[in-house]
C-alpha cells in the first residue's frame, strides 16, 4: 500500500543512498575511533565501553524499551512531523519488504557506530581527564548538534537520551546497553509509523 504523500518516482535509489550513508557514518564515527584506539590504547579497549560491563545492573535498564520506550515510539509515530520524517527510506511505504534489511543495515552501521563514538570512545575519553559528568554533558552536546533540523520532539529527546545514555553507559560501564534502547526508538518509531499508515510488516 502506497502512503498519501510518498511519490510513484520513488525508486530503490533511495534505499541505497540511505546504506551510503549509514556506511560513511559508520567509517567516520566507528571504524576511524576504532583504528586510533588499536593503535594508541590497544590494552584499554574495554576501557571505552566495549565489554559487557555491569550486566545486570544493564539488563535491568532494558526493561525501559517494553515499559517506557515503545508506548512513547507508537504515541510518537502519530506525530505529523515525525511522520514527515521517518522512515528515512521512503521507498519503504511502497516496498515494505525491505524494511528488515534496511533496519539490520541501519543497526550495524549507523547504530553502532552513533553509540560507539558518542557514548564509549568520547564519553570515557573525556571522563579521564574531564570527570563524567562534564563527559556526559560534552558527549550529549555534540549527539544533539547531529539533530539539527530534525522534528522538535526529536531533538528535545535527543537531550534527554543523551544524558540518560551517557548516564547507563557510564554505571555500568558499557555503551551497549545504551545501544539496545537507541536501536528501540529507531526501529520502533519506523515500525508504528508504517503500521499506522496500513502497511503490516511481518516475516511472512
Amino acid at each position: 500500500m502506497q502512503s498519501a504523500g510518498i511519490p510513484s518516482s520513488v525508486k530503490s535509489g533511495d534505499l541505497y543512498q540511505r546504506f551510503g550513508q549509514f556506511g560513511l557514518f559508520f567509517a567516520l564515527l566507528g571504524l576511524l575511533p576504532f583504528i586510533y584506539l588499536l593503535i594508541v590504547d590497544r590494552n584499554k579497549l574495554r576501557e571505552y565501553g566495549l565489554g559487557a560491563g555491569d550486566w545486570r545492573l544493564g539488563l535491568k535498564l532494558l526493561l525501559l524499551i517494553p515499559f517506557v520506550i515503545v508506548p512513547l515510539m507508537w504515541m510518537a509515530a502519530k506525530m505529523p512531523d515525525v511522520r514527515a520524517e521517518y522512515p528515512l527510506a521512503k521507498v519503504l511505504f511502497q516496498r515494505p519488504e525491505l524494511f528488515w534489511q534496511y533496519e539490520l543495515i541501519y543497526i550495524l552501521f549507523y547504530y553502532v557506530a552513533w553509540e560507539f563514538y558518542f557514548r564509549g570512545f568520547m564519553l570515557f575519553g573525556l571522563a579521564r581527564s574531564l570527570g563524567p559528568g562534564v563527559a556526559i554533558l560534552i558527549q550529549t552536546l555534540a549527539s544533539c548538534l547531529i539533530h539539527l533540523g530534525k522534528p522538535e520532539s526529536e531533538s528535545i529527546g535527543a537531550i534527554i537520551a543523551g544524558v540518560l545514555f551517557g548516564f547507563i553507559a557510564w554505571r555500568t560501564q558499557s555503551f551497549w546497553y545504551g545501544f539496545l534502547m537507541h536501536i528501540a526508538i529507531g526501529f520502533f518509531t519506523d515500525f508504528f509509523i508504517l503500521e499506522q499508515s496500513g502497511i503490516h510488516l511481518g516475516f511472512n
